[in-house]
């Protein structure tokens, strides 16, 4: 090997090596699973029959979607607004409704079960 190839080679391991890693979280670009929630008992869902299910957030943290999507047990025909999030609620047929909530910047999904 010549001391020009070895140079090359060197200079183009250099510039791999300074390609930027992305250190974001692997949910940075979806939705980050929340999980469920019953209201007023601490029962699974399932149990309770009243709570929010599958509850999903997109640029706002687990506890405030969580927090959003307690909300609809205020929910008047399937619309409510609650931290900054207005809400609509689409039925589904089985005393579940599918939510979409929105703010400026993030997103809340889940499903209601025997709630508004």
């Amino acid at each position: 090997m010549t001391l020009r190839s070895l140079a090359l080679t060197l200079g183009t391991v250099a510039a791999i090596s300074l390609v930027p890693i992305s250190t974001a979280p692997a949910h940075a670009g979806g939705f980050e699973d929340c999980g469920e929630s019953s209201i007023g008992s601490s029962a699974p869902v399932a149990s309770s029959h009243y709570g929010v299910q599958k509850v999903q957030a997109q640029g706002v943290a687990c506890k405030t979607a969580l927090k959003v999507a307690k909300g609809a047990q205020n929910a008047h025909d399937g619309k409510y607004s609650k931290s900054g999030f207005t809400c609509v609620g689409k039925a589904r047929g089985d005393d579940r409704r599918s939510y979409a909530c929105t703010s400026s910047s993030a997103k809340v999904k889940f499903i209601a079960v025997g709630l508004g």
